[in-house]
């Protein structure tokens, strides 16, 4: 009989009996190999034809931090908690596989040979573990605590969260209020009994620099701060590094606006984000403007900036997808309205802000009237709506995403923690933010950890925080919202709206 290859780091846990209540050194060795796999420790695969670091493949991929595993991929790994493998009536798996109890001698086998407790031999996918005696015995210590091990961050009575401020250097005045608004708001959290009686903690940070510099303040600041999940953050400028830090140390983490998304290219498992980036607003733009012009159109894609290199790829394909015959990619430094002119172009996608001061004027009195699209990120309507020609600007949200009641709540915060008020935007997407992680926090239930937050978030449907569209997440789905309003600026003719949804 074939048994699925998720119950193998399940026979770890059950030779807790041996062990006292409490965390030794022994176990904290355990932890570092059920999270990382780390050491002289290999895995094989595929009947022992592929052998491999453990550290590609350690047990907390498939089973999670609580031992209970989480649906993947078609896959259900098995539960793998003390008090599952050690039941004294035979256990059936997700698979319908049926086996015993587990006694350490059977758990050691199944490690290292693949065969499970009623002799069923694993299925070959599951990898075998080669490891010292003296990590065999690290691990199983550490096991025992799965499912019963608070996560970082939260405690019988609290819940901390982190929040990564816009930098106060560059952008002192964001930062202050953001940091106001959501300290407003949990505190008014708190004030109604918390969550599930837990009291929400706050931890901020502001860091500046480059982007790798930003990246290495928020790992150390997490290295030193025993933090939940990271909510209501700002990650302009180092969406992909801050990022990356999340998925390293396996921390939710929930972004605010942001232009580069990466839940727009590579989605993660720890990062959810909540609006359209550059790369749903360019193809948002392309889509409603290749609508309304005729077939033979050509387009011109602006953007310097290599970090857009796959904002670009995306609405390269949706200009080809709809319809336009020819793509043309520029840098701003390469901008010739005469030969842009004298090429047909019948519009313009503009992600660099440089070259509008030249095509503004080149297409006034001229009768090449190319249609232009801008994220209002880029340029803003002041500059556009009195141009030449049609521009259409997009905007992932508007002030009109407000409900009366989150406007009698934004303006209560503001009045009672006296918040400064020249960020409004900025305000509203912490809001948004910190509404969508208190109502996940709720769902998540009294027995929280960042395995259910998550899985909380990713059953959120048409959210409505009051302060911004719907957000709707899945587990393959960590955009909260794909689409983005659309404003038409026609000469001679009032501003026109459009919603156009990606998804």
């Amino acid at each position: 009989m074939r048994v699925p290859f998720f119950v193998v780091c399940a026979s770890l846990s059950l030779a807790t009996a041996a062990y006292s209540s409490g965390p030794s050194p022994l176990d904290a060795r355990g932890k570092e190999i059920y999270m990382r796999g780390t050491g002289a420790i290999t895995a094989t695969l595929d009947g022992g034809v592929t052998r491999i670091a453990a550290s590609t493949l350690p047990c907390v991929n498939c089973h999670g931090r609580d031992g209970r595993g989480r649906a993947e991929g078609g896959a259900t790994p098995s539960d793998i908690t003390f008090a599952s493998l050690r039941r004294a009536y035979a256990v059936r798996t997700p698979s319908g596989r049926t086996h015993g109890p587990y006694d350490d001698r059977k758990l050691k086998r199944a490690i290292v040979r693949g065969i499970d407790a009623s002799n069923n031999v694993l299925d070959p996918v599951m990898p075998r573990y080669s490891m010292s005696d003296h990590d065999l015995d690290a691990l199983l210590g550490y096991m025992k605590h799965l499912g019963r091990e608070l996560d970082p961050g939260v405690s019988e009575k609290s819940i901390r969260l982190g929040v990564i401020l816009p930098p106060q250097t560059t952008m002192s005045g964001a930062s202050a209020e953001t940091r106001a608004v959501v300290r407003a708001w949990f505190d008014d959290v708190n004030e109604r009994g918390g969550v599930f009686g837990r009291e929400i903690e706050l931890a901020f940070i502001d860091p500046d620099g480059t982007p790798k510099e930003r990246a290495d303040a928020v790992r150390s600041f997490l290295d030193r701060s025993s933090v939940f999940a990271l909510v209501c953050s700002f990650t302009e400028g180092a969406e992909r590094e801050l990022s990356a830090v999340a998925e390293e140390l396996q921390i939710p983490f929930v972004a605010t606006i942001t232009s580069n998304p990466r839940s727009s290219i590579a989605p993660g498992r720890y990062v959810r984000e909540l609006f359209a980036g550059l790369a749903e607003q360019s193809r948002a733009l392309i889509r409603l403007a290749g609508r309304e012009q005729p077939e033979s159109k050509r387009i011109a894609i602006i953007a310097s900036n290599i970090r857009l290199t796959d904002v670009r790829d995306a609405a390269v394909q949706e200009s080809r997808d709809n319809g336009y015959g020819a793509v043309d990619l520029l840098d701003a430094a390469s901008v010739d309205a005469a030969k842009l002119r004298d090429a047909g172009v019948t519009t313009i996608l503009i992600l660099d802000p440089q070259p509008l001061a030249a095509l503004l004027p080149a297409m006034q009195g001229s009768d090449w009237k190319p249609v232009l699209l801008v994220p209002a990120s880029i340029a803003g309507p002041d500059l556009l709506a009195g141009a030449p020609a049609t521009s259409l600007i997009s905007f992932p949200t508007l002030p009109n995403d407000y409900s009366e009641t989150s406007i009698g709540t934004h303006a209560r915060l503001i009045r009672e923690h006296h918040i400064g008020t020249t960020h409004r935007a900025t305000q509203a997407a912490a809001l948004a933010s910190a509404a969508l992680v208190t109502d996940a926090l709720t769902r998540a239930g009294r027995d929280l950890s960042r395995e259910a937050l998550l899985d909380a978030i990713d059953r959120t449907k048409a959210f409505r925080s009051g302060f911004a569209p719907p957000l709707t997440f899945r587990a393959d789905r960590h955009l909260g919202s794909t689409g983005c309003y659309i404003i038409a600026f026609a000469p001679g003719q009032p501003p026109k709206p459009a919603w156009v949804e990606i998804e």
